[in-house]
């Protein structure tokens, strides 16, 4: 249900496809984020271009390596958030619509929420906590170029038809999809990798 708006959703907010492949944080007219973003005409998308800049002009290698996995791990983390509050609107919509489904539905909705949501909450706590710790960047300016990018794709996710398929068919294999991905999300989670900056001390670059 919906699953082209969280695959987009996904697509504008996890980064590129080359992680691992030393490849810089800052937008390039081939990474698959502004494509997507520019394919929706999105007005936002300078103001990521222009922080970007900012943020990576004064970076080493290494530190855009970092600052790109951090980019990374937010974009996954705010993608899942974004299938979790969509699976909560339509886990309460095929309630109202299917009375008789309401107490399995949500019974199965709360079972994947347990198991999703603390390691949700886990990752994006390291993640800050990254943030705050890493020494190549402002903290305040890193968060500022994160806020960017949930601008971008929440103007995305608008351009999308929002309209909630509540057959009795559609809210069963909701249900069944849950089954499926309840372990798998929560493995995600728990294998997304954040830099380790307590063994690092490279200076925030001095203001040119």
């Amino acid at each position: 249900m919906r699953m082209a708006l969280i695959l987009a959703a996904v697509m504008v907010m996890a980064g590129t496809a080359q992680a691992g492949s030393g490849a810089a944080p800052a937008e390039t007219p081939k990474d698959p984020v502004l494509k997507e973003l520019r394919s929706a005409e999105n007005p936002h998308i300078k103001i990521i271009e222009e922080k970007a800049r900012g943020l990576v002009t004064p970076l080493s290698q290494p530190q855009m390596q970092d600052l790109y996995k951090l980019r990374e791990g937010y974009g996954l983390i705010r993608s899942v958030e974004i299938v979790q509050r969509d699976i909560g609107q339509a886990v309460k919509f095929c309630g109202e619509d299917n009375p008789d489904l309401k107490k399995a539905m949500d019974e199965r909705y709360k079972s994947w929420n347990e198991h999703v949501d603390p390691v949700l909450k886990e990752r994006m706590s390291v993640l800050q906590a990254a943030v705050d710790a890493q020494t190549f960047a402002s903290p305040a300016k890193i968060r500022d170029y994160f806020k960017a990018l949930d601008n971008a794709a929440a103007y995305a996710e608008s351009k999308f038809d929002k309209r909630i398929v509540t057959t009795p068919d559609a809210c069963k294999s909701l249900r069944e999809s849950m089954d499926d991905s309840e372990k798998d999300v929560a493995d995600i989670m728990k294998d997304l990798k954040v830099p380790d900056f307590t063994a690092k001390a490279e200076p925030v670059p001095k203001a040119q």
